[in-house]
């Protein structure tokens, strides 16, 4: 897939993966999903872009309105500039020259001030004030800080056995969540198959009961032999499921499809561990939860498909760990019988349509074009 997607068959990693696994059928369809996914990713984002020349317009306009912006700051920079060179600078000259002379005058008159008022003594004065109002406010610091400091050991004593509990069981909880994380990542595609079976017979059995409650409430609007006939009931649930729920199912059946292709696909390619882990163990019950809440919900929050994707995951867990072999075994059982009935199905429609026969008589009438072309040279 790498070598597909970078055109890069001439690297040698690619050269010798091609004539390592060139005659393996599982590695090729793999190849082939994995390129097949790749260029329906490219077609996704080349039709994201619905109006051509958008983001063209848009860019324009955010352009225009940056240089429009700073053409404006720029303008009012020059003009306070200006103001501050005809107006702020000669008004600021004056004052300081104002408040030299003025403070030249108190250096001046402050001696003759001092004794004329006896300023000293008042300066001596305000100096032990304020040293005591200093002092005073430091003995109520260090009152206050050890009150604080004993409150505060007295609160943690306090809350020692109810942090140390919490911080006990908040250790267990990450160790158990550590745990099942390491049980889940291990988990084999058969258990999560298994799961979405269930699922999808709960599902079923909601449907069927939606539809017997649909059919049993419009059973009126339909003719008269439709409700006498023995199955009308059923041909009235049928016509239901096909105009309330065809399209979801369509869609849940053939994301289940897809993702298990594509799972199928990685598993075959042994270069491509992380990316089969990830898709199998977030990918998978992720699209699995969505559809899954696709039939009850118009749009499916993401809190509630991840509480979905958590509570299958635990379920995947017990499963995998119980009876994981059983269950790999009937699936597999499964898979091979099915398999073999569409084949015997696929033959026995051939052989009521008389297909054999066409090919018989395609042979022969093949075998006789050859011998006159034969007679003829």
């Amino acid at each position: 897939v790498y070598c597909s997607a970078r055109n890069s068959s001439h690297v040698s990693f690619c050269e010798v993966s091609n004539q390592k696994y060139a005659e393996d059928g599982r590695y090729l369809l793999g190849a082939r999903i994995g390129g097949g996914s790749y260029k329906f990713f490219l077609w996704a984002l080349d039709a994201l872009d619905f109006v051509p020349g958008l983001w063209e317009a848009y860019n324009w306009a955010l352009q225009m309105e940056w240089r429009l912006t700073v053409h404006c700051v720029k303008g009012l920079g020059t003009g306070a500039i200006l103001l501050y060179r005809e107006a702020a600078q000669p008004v600021w000259r004056i004052m300081n020259y104002a408040a030299r002379s003025f403070a030249t005058l108190v250096g001046d008159l402050a001696p003759l001030l001092s004794d004329l008022l006896h300023l000293s003594d008042f300066k001596s004065f305000l100096r032990k004030s304020v040293l005591f109002l200093w002092h005073l406010e430091l003995h109520l610091l260090a009152a206050e800080s050890k009150l604080i400091w004993q409150l505060l050991c007295y609160f943690v004593t306090c809350m020692n056995m109810p942090l140390g509990l919490g911080f006990n069981m908040a250790r267990d909880a990450l160790g158990w969540v550590r745990y099942a994380l390491g049980l889940y990542t291990t988990t084999t595609l058969s258990a999560h198959v298994f799961v979405a079976v269930i699922q999808t017979a709960f599902i079923l059995i909601a449907l069927r009961n939606e539809l017997r409650n649909i059919a049993t409430r419009e059973r009126e609007k339909y003719p008269s032999f439709v409700r006498r006939y023995t199955g009308g009931g059923f041909v009235i649930m049928l016509l239901a499921f096909t105009r309330v729920h065809s399209m979801l199912t369509i869609r849940y059946v053939g994301a289940h499809f897809m993702v298990l292709l594509m799972l199928i696909g990685l598993s075959t390619l042994p270069f491509f561990v992380k990316p089969y882990n990830l898709a199998l163990c977030v990918g998978f019950p992720c699209v699995s939860s969505y559809t899954c809440l696709a039939f009850f919900r118009k749009n499916p929050e993401r809190k509630h498909v991840i509480c979905l994707s958590v509570v299958k995951g635990l379920f995947v867990i017990v499963i995998d760990r119980t009876i994981g072999k059983f269950v790999a075994q009937i699936l597999r059982e499964m898979f091979f019988f099915s398999i073999g009935a569409l084949l015997l199905l696929g033959f026995f429609s051939a052989w009521q349509r008389g297909i054999h026969i066409r090919l018989a008589k395609l042979c022969r009438r093949l075998r006789s074009d050859g011998t006159r072309r034969e007679g003829r040279l």
